[in-house]
């Protein structure tokens, strides 16, 4: 794992997305986290790649740079992760495994056999109101509780 990182610039984001997820407990110890400050897009997704893979996840979740190519970046998530879902957007510094990094790819990766996930994408941000998040979310907890009749507010959690 590289660790010399630089610092960040504004730049464009990925759109944001939202996940809802039902957790095991048993789930902890087989959650895969990862974090690579390789400069270029397409070594750094490998990298990650690399430190994340495992068979069967349900959805990798990651954090990184806005100094990356981000076409680059996502192509390159489609390549190495295929179908699984993988969401994530950018930062002004990213927390992992190797402490606080600028310029660095980081996130985890989570086993189906403990996880049920559903996802959705917010387009058009500049245009965001408050009423779709509430109808987006009422949507992906729909979505959830059809795959997992057994999710509740103990075993649960969302971010976006």
């Amino acid at each position: 794992m590289h660790l010399a990182c630089r610092g960040p610039r504004l730049g464009p984001t990925i759109p944001k997305w939202v996940s809802a997820m039902d957790t095991g407990i048993a789930a902890r110890a087989a959650i895969k986290r990862f974090q690579t400050c390789e400069p270029e897009a397409r070594a750094a997704v490998r990298a990650f790649h690399a430190g994340l893979d495992q068979p069967n996840a349900a959805l990798v979740l990651f954090f990184c740079s806005s100094e990356y190519d981000l076409e680059a970046l996502a192509d390159e998530m489609r390549t190495q992760f295929g179908e699984v879902r993988v969401v994530g957007c950018t930062t002004a510094g990213e927390i992992g495994p190797a402490g606080y990094r600028t310029l660095s790819l980081t996130g985890a990766s989570f086993p189906a056999a403990d996880f049920r996930v559903a996802t959705g994408r917010i387009g058009n941000l500049e245009g965001f109101e408050i009423g779709q998040g509430q109808s987006f979310a009422k949507e992906l907890l729909s979505k959830l509780e059809a795959c997992a009749p057994h999710a509740d507010d103990t075993n649960t959690f969302a971010c976006c």
